[in-house]
């Protein structure tokens, strides 16, 4: 879009806000009655359904309810300005998970798609893995290596290998805890060794 027809928009668009500033002083001034005429709240009644058919003019009368708010001191500051901060944690949680999302993705980039295809083929062995051996780190095998997870540290606490579940988050120190799980005797040639085995490809990933 070239400059004259922004302008061409910002001109059409400022005609049509002037249009409906009569109707929003109105629903103001109804709005503020206290004790409204029947033909008042009729007005007001024909205004509100006039702007659900109508953005533009919704948009002008949800602004005018702030307005609005402020003048009959409706708006609690506090309130809104923990909503605000609560929201504010959310939006900053979700961008933190989809950056640390994106890294593990990069970083299991670096395992040779043959190897994950073998650990996928290992992981529908076990009845954790219900996808296509694709050899891709996707949700699905996100989710089968999340399962192993837990199995293996519940098969742990179960042989008495350790009283507290140890972390296996995906990370640095995690082929350090695989490395001492599986040197204990009670762990050689076993199921758990496989497991744990399977298991250290997610150490490659950071925390």
């Amino acid at each position: 879009m070239d400059m004259d027809n922004v302008d061409i928009v910002s001109e059409d668009l400022l005609r049509q806000c002037q249009a409906y500033a009569g109707i929003a002083q109105e629903y103001y001034a109804l709005s503020l009655r206290t004790a409204p005429t029947e033909a008042e709240s009729d007005r007001l009644a024909a205004i509100l359904q006039m702007a659900e058919s109508d953005r533009l003019l919704s948009f002008i009368i949800d602004e005018t309810d702030h307005i609005l708010g402020h003048e009959l001191d409706l708006i609690d500051i506090k309130t809104i300005r923990a909503q605000q901060e609560q929201l504010r944690q959310v939006l900053d949680e979700a961008w933190i998970n989809h950056v640390m999302e994106d890294s593990r993705d990069r970083q299991m980039a670096q395992v040779p798609k043959a190897t994950l295809q073998q650990a996928q083929t290992r992981l529908k062995q076990e009845g954790l893995y219900h996808g296509e051996i694709d050899g891709d780190y996707g949700p699905v095998t996100q989710q089968a290596f999340d399962s192993l997870r837990q199995m293996l540290t519940r098969e742990l606490i179960r042989r008495g290998l350790c009283q507290d579940s140890p972390d296996l988050s995906p990370g640095r120190e995690l082929q350090g805890i695989l490395d001492r799980i599986k040197g204990h005797d009670l762990v050689r040639g076993t199921d758990i060794e496989t497991k744990v085995d399977l298991l250290s490809i997610t150490s490659w990933l950071e925390p």
